[in-house]
């Protein structure tokens, strides 16, 4: 739209400091909703609106009984949400399998409680949960969206149905591949190297 201006990216930043898997914080979140420390947990944090792909994500626990599934999140926008009543309605006759714990002060209680992070939305910009995800040590399955290709490339693991997410969180030895590396790549998204390319441009900007 504006050629002849010149442009710089920056991307997102976590806080890895911040962002970390926490044994205690993991044993408390899963004692707080009684899954045993045997049980195999598959994570979502995100809105409760279809276009986070819930409706995928309840279908796909179903098809997984064995595992416990847990959503992070509330309504955007209460009784005027997208689907309120339905989602609602869904909720109240979802698995005994599926945990809806609403909002949580302490996000990394259930990214350190979780085997792995499931990104079912069907539109997104940078998803820093993702970020968040894997600087908690998590293997990702996401949706194959482009701005997901784009961003994390081979990082992360890609399905393009509910059968091949359902297969996916199903490989533990595909996903423990990918998290093992999954800490070390968002060592480029340091939010304090972020700020410090915010701070250069804003210099450079400003002039001497």
């Amino acid at each position: 739209m504006v050629p002849d201006i010149p442009a710089t990216l920056i991307p997102n930043g976590v806080n890895r400091e911040f962002f970390q898997r926490d044994p205690e914080k993991a044993a408390a979140f899963r004692d707080r909703h009684g899954i045993p420390d045997e049980q195999e947990v598959v994570l979502s944090v995100a809105q409760l609106t279809p276009r986070k792909g819930l409706y995928d994500f309840l279908s796909i626990a179903k098809q997984n009984p064995e595992k416990t599934f847990v959503w992070v999140g509330g309504f955007p926008y209460g009784a005027l949400s997208k689907d309120w009543r339905r989602i609602r309605r869904l909720k109240q006759r979802c698995g005994q399998n599926v945990i809806f714990p609403g909002y949580i002060d302490d996000i990394i209680g259930p990214y350190s409680a979780a085997d792995t992070f499931l990104m079912p939305s069907y539109a997104e910009t940078f998803g820093l949960v993702i970020l968040e995800a894997l600087s908690c040590g998590l293997p990702v399955v996401a949706r194959d969206i482009p701005e997901f290709r784009e961003i994390f490339g081979d990082t992360i693991l890609f399905f393009q149905s509910r059968d091949e997410a359902a297969a996916l969180i199903d490989d533990r030895p595909l996903l423990s591949r990918y998290a093992a590396g999954a800490r070390d790549y968002t060592a480029a998204y340091d939010i304090r190297d972020v700020a410090r390319q915010h701070l250069d441009l804003y210099r450079e900007l400003v002039g001497p």
